[in-house]
């Protein structure tokens, strides 16, 4: 007979004649270690993604300067389309004719105080 121990997402399948004849304190330390492993996995979950800079003396004597994101400028200017011949599109050249003509609009981030940006 199986005994299932669920854990958050983790399953932990011991054999039932198994975890009685386990010493405990063994027992105990495997449960804190995959403890520790699920906090560790749940705080890079958190720090996935950018990052606010620290606008510290960043904005010169302007206060407060704080983080805000920004949309970033775009590439060189020009058609793709135009550049390119029709049949001529490498798989390289498919990626970035798709990103030109989408809306997907990357951030960044920058230093804004007064109404005026700053790098960070």
């Amino acid at each position: 007979m199986d005994l299932v121990i669920l854990l958050g997402d983790i399953v932990l399948y011991e054999v039932l004649s198994f975890v009685r004849t386990i010493d405990p304190i063994i027992f105990l330390i495997n449960l804190d270690l995959l403890n520790n492993h699920k906090a560790a996995v749940e705080e890079e979950k958190i720090r996935l993604g950018s990052m606010p800079p620290s606008c510290h003396n960043r904005c010169n004597t302007c206060k407060p300067c704080t983080a805000v994101e920004v949309p970033t400028l775009p590439g060189p200017s020009g058609d793709l389309a135009d550049q390119v011949e029709p049949g001529e599109l490498r798989p390289a050249d498919q990626a970035v004719y798709s990103q030109h003509n989408s809306n997907y609009k990357p951030l960044g981030w920058k230093c804004r105080c007064s109404g005026r940006v700053f790098n960070p």
